[in-house]
């Protein structure tokens, strides 16, 4: 599945934002509103890929599967930094 997002949509602060996010994780249900402008390929849930306009302005790619699922629900924010840390190596 592929989601786009423009986080610059929304009023929700960070804490809100991560509380909104596992939700939507949670039951796998990305509905477009708020933030979400666009779903892809909703029926292939093995792997989400989120594509997203940021509020500081960059464009991020978050990549969600089986095995970082927990820290996406956690915290998408802490697993897009982790993911940024292993690109940079």
């Amino acid at each position: 599945m592929k989601v786009i997002m423009n986080r610059t949509l929304c009023t929700r602060h960070a804490p809100a934002c991560e509380a909104c996010f596992a939700g939507k994780l949670m039951l796998n249900a990305f509905d477009v509103a708020d933030c979400v402008l666009e779903i892809r390929d909703p029926e292939r849930t093995e792997v989400v890929t989120i594509h997203m306009t940021d509020r500081d302005g960059i464009e991020k790619t978050l990549i969600i599967d089986q095995d970082n699922w927990p820290d996406a629900y956690d915290s998408w924010m802490l697993l897009y930094e982790k993911q940024q840390a292993s690109l940079a190596n």
